[in-house]
């Protein structure tokens, strides 16, 4: 029997070849555990070919180790524009299965979002449910060809801070200083580049040796973890300016701790320590930077050595940005009910706190009672109880947790009848205001008693989360809805609707304090990445605008200013096809406007239009296509349909001035199907398809 093998096959069995002759095996114990995740860039810049030996570069390296449960576990993730779990690290459990599943897992294409990836192995792989052991060392294997699309430092830092040991290979276009930033620390055995994807094997024994020799030392670091570290790291007192980190001893033998901190958002940014004595628990960290999120790790200090890292974050709160001297009285009734649960209660105090920290605070400015309730209200603290801010700030750290049921009616008619009362602090020249904040459907009456509170001239904000019932919220906001009412579908989300509540709410009680707002919000110059907000400037005087922008399906708020006498800015590096929503705020002494409000939609990435076909015969055929606007290249993939020999996908690229391609060495009397996608840069279109194309009859073939 004669075995014929195409071109391609057998340059591809020539490099495996190769790779298997310069390998040299693990040197791991039999035993030895660890969980490796090979994340493997599948974006369209790298091509089928291409493609297939990346795959059996995989090969060789799954082959170095040991692999099966309680030993070496092996998972795949393809990414491009989304990752895409090719296999978990419980999904085989032997070598050959492993293998197998590498030689054949597809090529996916997209655009090249690296910092998603990470993101997405931080949160879905290295997880209980998809097989990751404890205490073992933990590998990623990151392999790229081009630059990322979308941010990586913040991803990379945060998969490295769950002892995850990073490698990036870089092939082409891959950009060295990105691999660096990504990979950890020593970069000269944790990044590798290499010219061509043919290159593979120069690197191949080096990569390997150098992941073996990092499981081992990070199987030294789990044993000498013996030195106990604290536990239990909250954060209180948070101001714009500093913040108090407190901790938990698991020792008595501790000489001192080591605080330290830094900018979590900037990688290169020095850290600042603190020390204090083994008898001491707590620190307040000074002179930080308004609305910043830090990282706070603790360290306990022996007389062997010093303990592993207790780590967290926490974000100081923004400058005062309500700056006015208009009165308000704002009663927060807070649902402590058992299905929030305690972790969720500690994101409603760091919420709180967000809110509590952009009004002026005192007895002739803005006081702030407290209500929470289950299935019997119980005022936390009063109008009158604090006068500062940094008050206020220590009563939300220390707010406890009720429990119970949720009678939110119950609740709204006990602060009519109790908070909002001149002997407990209510002031009859003040705005009177009322903030919901709830997870679940009440369980009595609570139109009625919405409409007392508004019969006084309480103005009412309600805040939903989760199973929050969204008619029963509109039934208590006061209107309109879209100032009034905000519901969002996870506790996390509540700290994205801060400045939008916090706004409305200075805006609904400093009156006359602000200039007028702006007008005639209109949009321009669409683009998919991008557009043009323009605005008539109102009567008087305008320091300068404050713009927000945001998703308007949920999502952060992106701030920007622009002086005074300008009326209109792009807004870049927008999502395609995504409705934003636009707010502009004409600012005077640091008192902003009611906002301009608008929507608008970006336009879908370009493609190509009116893909055709021509000239065909019996093995050639003309692809044409009308030009995508801006497009740096084109991408071609055809396939025979109905051929009698199984046909793989073939793919052409050409450059952005190209509007035509011959496909020859087609196959006689075949349907063909095509697929044109229009790249731009690291972008893909949508894909512009023909489904049915003919080459002709062979001449003197008789079908029949």
């Amino acid at each position: 029997m004669k075995i014929r093998l195409s071109l391609a096959a057998v340059a591809l069995l020539a490099v495996l070849v190769t790779w298997v002759d310069a390998q040299e095996e693990c040197s791991l114990g039999v035993d030895v555990q660890a969980d490796v995740v090979l994340l493997v860039d599948g974006s369209y810049s790298i091509g089928l070919a291409n493609f297939a030996k990346v795959r059996a570069f995989l090969e060789v390296l799954v082959k170095t180790f040991n692999i099966g449960r309680d030993k070496v576990q092996i998972s795949l993730v393809q990414y491009s524009r989304d990752p895409h779990t090719e296999f978990a690290l419980n999904t085989h459990n032997d070598l050959d299965a492993v293998v197998k599943a590498v030689r054949t897992f597809p090529y996916r294409g997209g655009s090249t979002n690296t910092g998603r990836a990470m993101t997405y192995v931080r949160e879905k792989i290295f997880v209980s449910a998809r097989g990751a052991q404890t205490n073992v060392p933990r590998v990623t294997i990151l392999i790229t060809d081009g630059k990322s699309s979308d941010a990586f430092k913040d991803p990379a830092t945060r998969l490295r801070s769950t002892d995850v040991e990073i490698f990036a290979v870089g092939v082409k276009d891959a950009v060295r200083s990105e691999l660096e930033a990504i990979a950890s620390e020593p970069k000269e055995t944790h990044v590798y580049t290499v010219e061509d994807f043919d290159a593979f094997q120069r690197i191949s024994k080096e990569l390997t040796q150098s992941i073996c020799l990092r499981i081992e030392q990070e199987l030294l670091n789990i044993k000498k973890r013996s030195l106990i570290a604290p536990r239990s790291l909250t954060f209180s007192e948070v101001t714009s300016r500093s913040f108090r980190a407190s901790w938990l001893s698991n020792s008595t033998n501790v000489l001192s701790y080591l605080v330290q901190f830094k900018n979590a958002e900037d990688p290169n940014g020095d850290y600042v320590s603190i020390s204090v004595p083994g008898d001491t628990l707590t620190a307040v960290l000074p002179h930080l930077t308004p609305l910043t999120r830090y990282e706070v790790n603790v360290f306990a200090h022996y007389l062997l050595g010093e303990s592993y890292s207790l780590t967290g974050e926490e974000t100081t709160l923004e400058e005062i940005k309500c700056n006015t001297s208009a009165k308000a009285d704002i009663i927060l009734l807070v649902d402590g009910s058992w299905s929030i649960g305690f972790m969720n209660f500690r994101t409603i105090r760091t919420f709180i706190g967000r809110m509590v920290g952009v009004f002026n605070i005192g007895p002739n400015l803005v006081q702030i009672g407290l209500a929470q309730y289950s299935d019997d209200p119980k005022t936390e603290w009063h109008l009158n109880a604090y006068k500062t801010c940094k008050e206020l700030l220590d009563a939300v750290a220390n707010l406890p947790y009720k429990g119970g049921n949720t009678m939110t009616g119950l609740a709204l008619n006990n602060i009519l009848q109790n908070n909002f009362k001149p002997n407990v602090g209510l002031r009859p020249d003040s705005k009177k205001i009322g903030v919901l904040i709830t997870d679940g459907k009440s369980q009595d009456e609570i139109i009625i008693n919405s409409e007392n509170l508004r019969k006084e001239g309480i103005e009412l904000y309600a805040v939903g989360v989760k199973n929050a019932d969204e008619n029963e919220l509109r039934s208590i906001a006061s209107d309109p809805d879209d100032i009034h009412m905000y519901n969002v579908e996870d506790f996390s989300d509540l700290l994205d609707i801060v400045d939008r509540l916090t706004d409305n709410l200075c805006n609904s009680f400093k009156g006359s304090d602000g200039p007028e707002p702006p007008t005639n919000l209109e949009t321009s110059e669409m683009t998919h990445r991008s557009f043009r907000a323009t605005w008539t400037a109102p009567a008087g005087s305008v320091e300068k605008y404050r713009l927000e922008y945001m998703i308007a399906a949920r999502g952060p708020t992106h701030e920007m200013s622009v002086n005074g006498t300008v009326t209109t800015v792009v807004l870049n590096n927008l999502n395609p096809l995504t409705e934003y929503i636009v707010k502009v705020f004409a600012v005077s002494e640091d008192v902003s406007s009611e906002p301009l409000k608008g929507t608008e939609i970006t336009l879908p990435v370009p493609s190509a239009r009116n893909l055709r076909v021509s000239d065909e015969t019996t093995t050639t055929m003309k692809v044409s296509w009308d030009a995508a606007a801006g497009a740096t290249g084109y991408q071609l993939l055809y396939r025979a349909v109905n051929a009698t020999v199984p046909s793989e996908e073939k793919e052409v690229r050409v450059g952005g001035g190209v509007t035509e391609v011959h496909l020859e060495h087609l196959f006689p009397n075949t349907l063909y199907s095509l697929s044109l996608i229009a790249l731009h840069g690291e972008e893909a279109s949508d894909p512009t398809v023909i489904n049915q194309s003919w080459t002709k009859l062979m001449p003197g073939f008789n079908t029949g």
